[in-house]
């Protein structure tokens, strides 16, 4: 199992953020000179622990299906050996953004409702998702999609669909 790290609002202080936690976690991100760089070789809903590094996955998307945060943001993919170190040095150099950390353990709807741990920049409620987070693909333990294995507005390839058995997140 992996985990994100997200960072949401004031922008403006992201580009802070990801370098200070990228700086100080370098030798657990992909070597110079990676075809990828930092980014992760794969997009937001992949929840293999095959990949042992950190990595970035850039937030750029409106609310959607593909992104269902109702405002900015952006996250790490941490591997399960590294989570509790990286949340607590995200949590040192927090600044201006609010951070969300959680599981990926392929129920990507109750990992983004459920399963979350929120710190709000004071007096600030927490984001929401959008549509209850019921348009997360891969909602069953043990998938998780390939992104980069997916042509643009291709069928998720999680072995699951986007439907949930229940859209009562009680049943979920």
């Amino acid at each position: 199992m992996s985990w994100h790290i997200h960072y949401f609002e004031n922008v403006s202080d992201f580009t802070r953020f990801r370098e200070e936690f990228i700086a100080h976690f370098r030798h657990l991100f992909p070597a110079n000179g990676s075809a990828f760089g930092t980014n992760c070789p794969f997009g937001p809903n992949y929840a293999s622990t095959a990949y042992l590094q950190m990595c970035y996955i850039p937030g750029d998307c409106d609310p959607s299906p593909r992104c269902p945060f109702t405002i900015s943001q952006e996250h790490f993919n941490i591997p399960v050996q590294h989570v509790s170190e990286a949340w607590e040095f995200a949590q040192k150099i927090q600044g201006s953004v609010t951070l969300m950390l959680h599981a990926n353990t392929g129920c990507m709807h109750d990992d983004h409702t459920k399963r979350i741990r929120w710190l709000p920049l004071p007096g600030m409620n927490t984001p929401a998702v959008a549509n209850d987070a019921l348009s997360f693909p891969c909602n069953m333990p043990g998938t998780g999609c390939n992104d980069s294995a997916v042509e643009p507005g291709g069928p998720e390839q999680c072995g699951c669909t986007r439907d949930l058995p229940h859209t009562d997140q009680s049943q979920s």
